[in-house]
């Protein structure tokens, strides 16, 4: 059993004396794992433009082990240049740093009190699952450190969508 059918069984739970959470939990369970285009988590998990939510900001995919410190310079879909000034992602090295120590604190958790296992084979096991998930943690801080910076512009998405219609 995955996690979506835990908590698809966890929010099918009836509330039907309170009519305050029927409709929250409705909604909450409708659109959890729903991500659509021009909210943040969209362009954020996909590894989307963060003004257009059309183009990449990485040239390979989000797990591929070649060229993964490259970034795609500009958007392909509304030119948004992805680094506005030397330095820009500074900031995202702190991201990286609080995702990484919440999954470290998570991680060492779950495997000594949960499954029981010895200091050893869960900072063995830790530092196995780091290096794999060491491309997925950079990437993700980069587009969550330009996604606070720059927002979706709908307005931007039309005028390049009409410009490409007339082109065509």
């Amino acid at each position: 059993m995955d996690i979506g059918s835990v908590l698809g069984l966890i929010l099918e739970l009836n509330f039907s004396n309170d009519q305050f959470l029927n409709p929250f939990l409705y909604t909450f369970r409708a659109n959890i794992f729903q991500l659509k285009k021009g909210k943040k988590p969209y362009s954020i998990f996909k590894f989307k433009c963060p003004r257009c939510h059309e183009g990449d900001l990485f040239p390979t995919r989000i797990m591929e082990f070649t060229k993964f410190f490259d970034m795609n310079k500009r958007c392909s879909y509304c030119n948004l240049h992805f680094t506005p000034e030397p330095g820009f992602y500074y900031g995202a090295m702190f991201i990286s740093y609080i995702i990484t120590a919440i999954f470290f604190l998570a991680f060492v958790g779950v495997f000594i009190l949960v499954f029981g296992f010895g200091v050893n084979q869960t900072l063995a096991s830790l530092f196995f699952v780091t290096c794999i998930l060491f491309v997925y943690i950079f990437r993700l801080s980069r587009s969550i450190w330009i996604n606070m910076m720059i927002h979706y512009n709908q307005a931007k998405v039309d005028e390049v969508a009409a410009a490409k219609h007339i082109k065509d």
